[in-house]
């Protein structure tokens, strides 16, 4: 299902992107219920969890609008779809900061690992392996984020995280597409890279 839904055009994905931006809402998520947790440590737990969630997207806006300019004199329709799928993650940002002030938390400073991290993905400067590393997050973060749902039972929680799950499942075969549009025309050296990576 997933290589079939990759299989669409660039127009089919530019298209649909459109629409979702036409429907959304911009505060899908009831914050007017107040949130018990059992204890301080599960409460510092959600804070931790969707600080992960905000760094994710906030590393996906920025890899995408700097992708959707890099393709913006060569392929104008691919361009404009990175950069909707950038707004799109700006838009779970925009989300998740309303959602950590909720719960009393905010967003804070990445720790060490995750710094590092991210400091080793900018460094990716081949498009193949800027766009895998892209799908590998959004397939984490489309499970992950399933996962946790599964367990929840609040209102604003689940609806957040159904929001994101939503979201990352529609951006994993999406992420696919890209890979494969990259790697269009590459030699088979850039493929076997690809592999290896």
């Amino acid at each position: 299902m997933m290589a079939s839904a990759a299989d669409r055009p660039t127009s089919w994905w530019l298209a649909t992107l459109k629409k979702r931006a036409r429907e959304r809402g911009e505060a899908p998520a009831d914050l007017s219920i107040p949130i018990a947790f059992e204890s301080e440590a599960e409460r510092r737990a959600a804070i931790k969890f969707f600080n992960a969630a905000y760094r994710a997207e906030e590393s996906g806006l920025a890899q995408a609008h700097a992708l959707a300019e890099s393709f913006a004199s060569t392929d104008p329709e691919l361009s404009e779809t990175l950069r909707l799928y950038g707004d799109e993650e700006g838009w779970h940002q925009h989300l998740l900061v309303d959602f950590l002030g909720h719960i009393g938390g905010s967003v804070e400073p990445m720790g060490k690992t995750t710094t590092l991290l991210y400091d080793l993905y900018a460094r990716a400067k081949r498009m193949e392996t800027i766009l895998l590393t892209n799908l590998m997050f959004e397939t984490i973060g489309s499970t992950t984020y399933r996962m946790a749902l599964r367990k929840q039972e609040h209102p604003a929680v689940r609806a957040m995280l159904m929001i994101l799950t939503r979201d990352e499942a529609f951006h994993v075969p999406l992420n696919v597409h890209f890979v494969r549009r990259a790697l269009h025309g590459k030699s088979a050296l850039a493929r076997a890279r690809l592999r290896v990576v």
